[in-house]
């Protein structure tokens, strides 16, 4: 009875090796049949891939055995699954290997999972010791209180002093100093000189320092006055005569409105590129003391400075009950400057202009015809280049333009904004000069007349 048994679990045994080779040989030819097609018909392996379960050739080892060819499924999206012969349907998986599958899934998650949780932790620890790094330097964590002296070069980069400093060894980290330099706009405003440096000064205190021509080892003042009248270009050849800054320096900082649109007169002007100088009006004449080599925009910022505190409120609704912007009356105030004798003309002087805004053309004159605006922004036709001369034709002409010109013409005092905020009552629509005697006519014939008269026509 053993021995029957025996012989009977042999037979099983026999049975599932020859199941198992059918098997594979079942597998070899379909694999080579689906070879063969795909050769034939590249367009049919898009369906075919995807759907062969990547389990079904790994698990021929294993115990559970998936059944013969005939339960393969087709995979042609071409062929109706009732016509597909039984040789092309994919193995049907066990419930053994879905669950295999389903755990294989769980941990290829969690592995993922957590190669992302490495990654972001390995960033976040990048990133902050970036900072950390950097904010020490800043901060001058560190750092001893030894004084080291440097000297700053004219017009220099905040890439410029950073390198200075680390050569120094007040900081350490160069780029991180040109970065903060750059973001709190800074750049442009370090001074020319030397100075003596604490090496446990943070970035702030570092930049206010060397910002300031009072902390300078070299810092010699000269005292400057600039009188009503003078224009952008004339102040310019002053400051470079003293050796403060020069003229291609100002003139190229008097066009810079990043460095100058905290002051409101400035950042209310809308017409910037119609104007041969922006800050052009805004120069407040006075006396001023200037270090040798003084930054242009440090400079100049001196001069708007003065400007502010001089225009009054009273002033600006002045100008407001007039309809007038406060850059009109600076415009109106510039021309008024350049062509006065002295301050009891302006008042009158003032009242032919707004004459002439108001009703000039009803009276045959509709041109304001101010003399000083037809050369600028030069002073006068013999400052013009030779080689422009002939041909030079300024947007400021006010024999050519109508009302006001783009911007002021020069820089004027406080008497000539009175002047044109508070102009005389008159019927006058013209005036000339004659060694400083002004003569003034309600008519152009009568004008015409004067100018005969007095050997000017």
């Amino acid at each position: 009875m053993r021995d029957k048994d025996q012989n009977k679990e042999d037979k099983n045994l026999s049975d599932g090796d020859k199941q198992h080779e059918s098997l594979e040989e079942s597998l070899r030819e379909y694999q080579e049949r689906r070879r063969q097609e795909f050769q034939l018909n590249i367009s049919g392996l898009d369906d075919i891939g995807d759907d062969i379960p990547e389990l079904y050739s790994q698990n021929l080892s294993e115990e559970a055995v998936p059944p013969a060819a005939e339960n393969i499924e087709s995979h042609s999206h071409n062929t109706p699954e009732k016509d597909v012969p039984q040789e092309h349907k994919a193995p049907v998986l066990t419930k053994e290997q879905k669950r295999k599958m389903k755990r294989r899934d769980k941990k290829n998650k969690r592995v993922f999972f957590w190669m992302w949780i490495a990654m972001i932790v390995a960033v976040g620890f990048g990133i902050a010791r970036f900072a950390m790094v950097n904010i020490n330097d800043m901060l001058a964590v560190g750092r001893d209180d030894s004084v080291v002296q440097i000297q700053i070069p004219r017009n220099a980069t905040g890439e410029q002093v950073a390198a200075i400093l680390q050569e120094s060894g007040v900081i350490r980290k160069p780029e991180f100093f040109a970065m903060y330099s750059s973001l709190t706009k800074s750049e442009g405003h370090y001074q020319y000189g030397t100075y003596e440096i604490k090496r446990n000064m943070d970035y702030e205190a570092i930049i206010n320092h060397i910002q300031y021509n009072g902390n300078r080892l070299d810092n010699e003042t000269t005292r400057i006055t600039f009188t009503e009248g003078m224009d952008v270009r004339q102040i310019a050849q002053k400051l470079e005569e003293n050796n403060i800054c020069t003229v291609d320096e100002v003139l190229a900082a008097a066009n810079n409105s990043e460095y100058f649109d905290i002051y409101s007169a400035i950042n209310s002007i809308t017409n910037d590129s119609e104007r041969y100088y922006l800050l052009e009006g805004y120069l407040f004449p006075d006396t001023y003391d200037f270090y040798t080599g003084e930054n242009p925009i440090d400079a100049l910022s001196k001069l708007l400075n003065n400007y502010r505190n001089k225009i009054t409120q009273e002033m600006k609704d002045k100008a407001a009950s007039m309809n007038m912007t406060m850059d009109q009356v600076i415009t109106l105030a510039s021309m008024i400057q350049a062509e006065a004798a002295n301050v009891e003309d302006m008042y009158m002087i003032s009242s032919i202009f707004h004459n002439r805004l108001r009703d000039g053309a009803a009276q045959g004159v509709a041109t304001l015809d101010s003399d000083p605006t037809v050369w600028y922004p030069y002073y006068s036709r013999e400052e013009v280049p030779a080689d422009q001369v002939d041909t030079f034709q300024s947007r400021y002409n006010t024999y050519e333009v109508q009302g006001l010109p783009p911007g002021p013409i020069c820089n004027p005092g406080l008497d000539a904004i009175n002047a044109a905020l508070n102009p005389r009552t008159s019927d006058y629509y013209y005036f000339c000069h004659k060694d400083g005697q002004v003569y003034y006519s309600r008519t152009l014939a009568e004008h015409q007349q004067k100018l005969v008269e007095l050997g000017l026509a």
